[in-house]
Parts: structure tokens; C-alpha cells; sequence
């Protein structure tokens, strides 16, 4: 298994009812977007294994 950490494009922040929460765009704004979330304390990066079947 490759434990390099993928590019996950741009990632920003937003604050939603007083919490802040850490988001990454990345692709091509073309087709449907797909929302990725995981349980605390996993990170954008438990999905390393699945954003290049994605096309991310």
C-alpha cells in the first residue's frame, strides 16, 4: 500500500452554525459533486485509497 498522501486539491474553510469546518475542492467543476465525510478523527485523507478512482 502507498502511504504517500494524495494531492486533495484546495482546501478550505467555512463556518457553519458556529462551527468551522475544513472542506477540499479538487477535479474539474464538470458532473455531479460527490460529498465525502468520515466519522471524527478520520481526515480527507482516510479516502486516499478511493480519490483516483473518483478522478480527483
Amino acid at each position: 500500500m502507498d502511504h504517500d498522501l494524495p494531492d486533495v486539491g484546495t482546501v478550505e474553510f467555512a463556518v457553519i452554525d458556529d462551527l468551522r469546518i475544513r472542506y477540499a475542492r479538487s477535479g474539474v467543476n464538470q458532473g455531479v459533486p460527490v460529498l465525502l465525510t468520515s466519522p471524527w478523527p478520520e481526515s480527507i485523507y482516510a479516502f486516499r485509497d478511493v480519490l483516483p478512482v473518483l478522478g480527483c
